[in-house]
């Protein structure tokens, strides 16, 4: 690939950080990432907390459709990382961005549409985990992960109205006839 790659997936996850970020204005960073967190990754991610990077982690599932699209289950993950503020825990803080992320994630399309160019079905397997050990808490954090499964339908339809039909077949019920037949046209 050359120049910069846009694709469903790269599209779908900067839609998702967009959402999130409009969403939640509190957080000081929302950001997209490559995929899980070591400690030391966390702690550097820590320095900006709080805040959420948006991991698409795997495809666990990739079906080609009889209109000649792929249905694509991605698994999306939201990490949750905050510090202790005055009047709020750190551990109360994650709670809450993850109900957020949770309530958000529920019904969301993210804003796609039609001229996107991919369509995204409701999220499935909402799910919420505290990632505490006794590391995550000596580096005075709260690390918490709020995941769900989205399928997205990529490519355009062969049967899109924009374009050409793939065969042309008519189908005419006679209503008259007292064994109703179906006749084939084709025009």
């Amino acid at each position: 690939m050359s120049g910069t790659a846009t694709t469903a997936l790269l599209t779908f996850r900067r839609m998702v950080v967009d959402g999130i970020a409009a969403r939640l204005p509190e957080l000081k960073s929302v950001a997209a990432h490559p995929g899980r967190f070591d400690l030391e990754e966390l702690k550097r991610f820590a320095l900006a907390a709080p805040a959420v990077r948006v991991a698409l982690p795997g495809l666990p599932r990739v079906e080609a459709r009889s209109d000649e699209r792929l249905e694509v289950t991605a698994q999306v993950a939201c990490f949750v990382v905050t510090r202790d503020a005055p009047d709020l825990p750190r551990d109360d803080a994650a709670l809450a961005i993850a109900q957020a992320l949770l309530e958000m994630a529920a019904l969301n399309q993210w804003g796609v549409n039609t001229d996107t160019g991919f369509g995204v079905l409701p999220a499935q397997e909402l799910r919420a985990e505290s990632l505490y050990s006794a590391q995550i808490d000596r580096a005075g954090v709260a690390f918490w992960a709020v995941s769900w499964r989205q399928r997205l339908i990529l490519r355009q339809s062969v049967f899109a109205p924009a374009g050409p039909l793939p065969a042309e077949l008519y189908v005419r019920f006679e209503r008259e006839d007292p064994q109703p037949r179906l006749l084939a046209t084709g025009a």
